[in-house]
């Protein structure tokens, strides 16, 4: 492994960019296209599940950035890095724990479906702020 890290470091150093842009863009339609596939399935999801994941989003979010008030630079991002961080392990321990049982992985999957949707808006409007501050 050593040796080929030294070996093509500049080729590897090239195609990151690239293959960072490709590897996000097969996640998303991973993900899209597991729900789609997966249709009936999360049409069978009560109500309050979907509800309760929104709000499990919301206050993954908002608590840190609550808390770190007199962070102004950094309280954002905390947020966002706050309430994403666990949909990785939650995911891992699905698959492997409950491969029986596909509505768990289903809902952990909705559930960072609709975070990066959230995510997204909060970040951007984070961002819209920041350019706004900076400009005056």
């Amino acid at each position: 492994i050593f040796f080929v890290r030294n070996r093509y470091a500049g080729i590897a150093i090239k195609l990151k960019p690239a293959i960072s842009v490709i590897s996000n863009i097969f996640m998303g339609l991973m993900m899209v296209l597991t729900l789609i596939l997966h249709w009936n399935l999360l049409m069978n999801f009560r109500s309050e599940v979907i509800f309760s994941a929104l709000i499990f989003i919301l206050v993954l979010f908002f608590m840190p950035y609550l808390l770190f008030i007199k962070d102004k630079d950094n309280r954002l991002l905390i947020g966002l890095s706050a309430s994403q961080r666990n949909l990785g392990a939650a995911a891992t321990i699905a698959a492997v724990s409950f491969n029986n049982q596909p509505k768990i992985l289903l809902m952990i999957l909705t559930v960072s479906f609709f975070s990066l949707i959230i995510l997204f808006v909060f970040a951007k409007m984070g961002n819209r702020a920041t350019n706004k501050l900076n400009k005056t």
